[in-house]
């Protein structure tokens, strides 16, 4: 939004030509910064943008285009619009082409008036920078095709147009004209947000609103999922993960995911499979280490379970779950001493975990510390206290 402000206070203040030039030193060094973000953030760091550019100028088209429609009418609205590219000139694409003639000429026509074509050119500037990352923005892994949060600026000057559109349009009879339909308007798009609003109630009915509407959303599937595993619902849940599995074979999330509700229905050979799995696809996650640590101490396999927890931390050693976990096998295996300084260190992490105090209690309890061990249990019951 900055540098458009600045253009418009720099020609109000100076006159056009004046304020323009004036401007010019900050446009080229807003210039320079956007060539280079191009050349190192958008390619050196992997953001999608390395499509064709015939399809990105008629995928940006026809962002265009739907802005525009959601600006005139928001309806229906969406939290989510998932990636899309156009390829060719379809119906769609045709569409936003005569729409993007249509505004060029109506800008032709009221060149000379300088309030009309700055309400009217003023919301596709503000849209710029998201019609030309159309399709970038990431949500969860997925990316998405346009936001209406967007549009909210744009909004604000749209509607000065359309208003002042209608005062040049009928005159004298403006104010009565405009009164009746801004009610109307205001109407309509309160009916509008209450019932869009309902979709918003609850992660629950997010993700099912969401997923009617774009069943290859894979992130939002994911959640899903999880809610549905937290419901002890684990067999819709598995059936999101596998879905999702199917839909981007490479989304190693939801081989995590998987393999934890396999986990909850005691089927550990396949959750096994399925963290395995997760690791060939991101080896640097410890968050599969961890999981499949767990698997293996619940088959009774504690030096494997000691080794992934082991590389765990070797990834990132401020998981306190990972130190508790370690902690836990090491007590199993009266490795006493080992257990207590996993415990520990999980504890300078994560030190309002009752739990952790409990098991370190029970480590010093072992040890024959029995004044330490009182202390941890002590706090344990202080946490639990705090919680209720």
């Amino acid at each position: 939004m900055l540098p458009f402000a600045l253009v418009i206070l720099a020609v109000h203040k100076k006159g056009f030509k004046r304020g323009i030039i004036l401007i010019i030193p900050y446009m080229v060094l807003v210039g320079v910064y956007l060539v280079l973000r191009a050349m190192i953030v958008d390619y050196v760091f992997g953001d999608n943008v390395g499509q064709p550019v015939f399809m990105r100028l008629l995928t940006m088209s026809v962002a265009t285009f739907d802005y525009a429609r959601l600006l005139l009418f928001p309806y229906p609205l969406s939290p989510f619009y998932l990636e899309k590219w156009y390829t060719s000139f379809e119906p769609k694409v045709l569409l936003a082409i005569l729409f993007l003639i249509t505004i060029f000429l109506l800008a032709f026509k009221l060149r000379k008036d300088k309030v009309m074509i700055f309400l009217l050119l003023f919301p596709f500037m503000m849209l710029a920078p998201a019609i030309w990352r159309v399709n970038t923005f990431l949500a969860g892994q997925d990316h998405v095709y346009i936001a209406e949060r967007f549009l909210y600026v744009p909004a604000m000057l749209f509607s000065l147009f359309t208003s002042y559109s209608v005062a040049r349009l009928f005159k004298d009879s403006a104010r009565r004209y405009m009164i009746i339909g801004w009610l109307s308007v205001i109407s309509i798009f309160i009916t509008i947000a209450i019932t869009s609003n309902r979709m918003w109630a609850d992660d629950f009915t997010l993700s099912k609103k969401i997923i009617e509407k774009s069943p290859e959303a894979t992130f939002v599937r994911n959640n899903l999922g999880l809610i549905y595993n937290s419901k002890g619902l684990t067999d819709m849940a598995i059936e999101q993960f596998r879905t999702v599995i199917k839909l981007k074979p490479d989304n190693y999330i939801a081989y995590i995911n998987l393999g934890n509700a396999y986990g909850l229905k005691g089927l550990t050979d396949m959750a096994i499979e399925q963290y395995q799995t997760a690791i060939k696809l991101q080896p640097d996650d410890p968050n599969a280490y961890n999981n499949l640590g767990g698997a293996y101490r619940s088959k009774g396999l504690i030096d494997k379970a000691i080794e992934q927890y082991l590389i765990a931390l070797r990834l990132n050693a401020n998981i306190p779950e990972v130190h508790y976990n370690l902690g836990n096998v090491y007590l199993s295996k009266d490795m006493v001493d080992k257990a207590i300084e996993c415990y520990e260190h999980a504890i300078k992490l994560k030190p309002d975990d009752a739990d952790i105090h409990d098991n370190l209690g029970f480590a010093y309890h072992k040890k024959g510390s029995i004044k330490k061990a009182e202390d941890h249990f002590r706090m344990a019951d202080a946490i639990r206290s705090k919680q209720k």
